[in-house]
């Protein structure tokens, strides 16, 4: 056994175990085939050590570049030869995994900058409260207009309508949607806020019991409970606006315009009323397409007020964010039917 043979094949052995750890790493990106290569080199040549260092009679023999070569020489040359044409196949390889990996940087960077735009430029609660008015042309005391922010802060209005699903379900206390805030504010709380009597949603539930789940557009109202004395609110009125599905949630139903309809038939069968604020029935959370949404209902309601018969003089779109305000401001806007704000 030559001892020296087989110290030089440890050395090379652990040079391939350490450049093999090194290949593997996420730094060695764009080096990874031609580290790989050399590994493979060392483990080889370590091999080659391992048996002339226990059989020194073991022979190879080839001719490279017009020499002649034989033994343990010969061995490593065929190695080293076969590595060196490994190595620049490898390269383009690494190239490619280099160029993927400023690719990837690249890309996760413009994700980045899209989703702080995103957050900058999407719509916006616009704060407080004021209205927009608008008059028919045809008849000046009829008005169509927009209540902009917060319907919380709204004393002025008859009949609130909110949109809920087709079981008639309202939103939970604390959910993001005007279903929650109708429910919690016409619900009777202690001196601490917490409710005690869930007034609205019972007797809603009651009026649709054994009936759910009820057709798209259904409009059903109710007392509304403590929001007559908080915002004197006569009545609300709730209308199947979205569907869900297990998977996908809430949706918008297809005939939003027949959901406005049915609403204001239900307001104009409700006594001592003469004004309706509507919400923009699945734009918000079911994540209908917002102008195509005012489009359908300003449509119903101006043909709605152009009726003679119509006890509902006023009826208003409520826009909670600039968004909102910005579709509800296009589609009125462009409507010959009514006569612009004065400025």
């Amino acid at each position: 056994m030559n001892v020296a043979l087989l110290g030089t094949a440890g050395v090379f052995l652990a040079l391939a175990l350490t450049t093999l750890i090194w290949a593997v790493a996420g730094r060695a990106v764009g080096r990874r085939h031609t580290v790989l290569v050399a590994t493979w080199l060392c483990m080889a040549l370590g091999a080659t050590l391992v048996i002339f260092s226990f059989f020194p009679t073991s022979s190879a023999e080839g001719t490279v570049f017009g020499w002649s070569l034989g033994g343990a020489g010969a061995f490593v040359l065929l190695i080293w030869t076969g590595a060196l044409r490994a190595a620049r196949q490898a390269e383009p390889r690494d190239a490619k995994d280099m160029e993927i990996r400023r690719q990837d940087e690249q890309i996760a960077r413009l994700t980045e900058r899209l989703t702080m735009l995103g957050a900058d430029c999407g719509p916006r609660i616009v704060p407080g409260r004021r209205k927009i008015d608008y008059r028919l042309t045809g008849n000046s005391r009829r008005r169509f207009g927009i209540i902009v922010g917060d319907i919380r802060l709204v004393t002025d209005v008859d009949v609130w309508v909110s949109s809920e699903n087709t079981d008639m379900e309202m939103s939970r206390f604390y959910e993001r949607s005007l279903s929650a805030i109708f429910r919690y504010g016409g619900a009777r709380r202690d001196e601490a806020g917490h409710v005690i009597d869930d007034c609205v949603d019972a007797e809603l539930s009651a009026k649709v019991a054994g009936r759910r789940p009820v057709v798209p557009g259904t409009a059903i109202s109710t007392t509304s409970g403590e929001l007559s004395r908080s915002n004197k609110v006569k009545y609300l009125i709730h209308v199947a606006a979205v569907s869900g599905e297990p998977g996908h949630g809430y949706r918008q139903v297809g005939n939003i315009a027949l959901c406005a309809k049915n609403a204001l038939a239900e307001a104009e069968g409700l006594p001592d009323v003469a004004s309706v604020v509507l919400p923009l029935f699945g734009a918000g959370a079911a994540g209908a397409d917002i102008q195509a949404t005012v489009r359908a209902v300003s449509a119903v309601v101006a043909e709605h007020l152009e009726r003679a018969t119509a006890r509902i003089r006023t009826v208003y779109l409520l826009a909670y964010t600039d968004a909102e305000l910005a579709a509800c401001s296009a589609v009125l806007n462009g409507m010959p039917e009514l006569r612009p704000p004065s400025r």
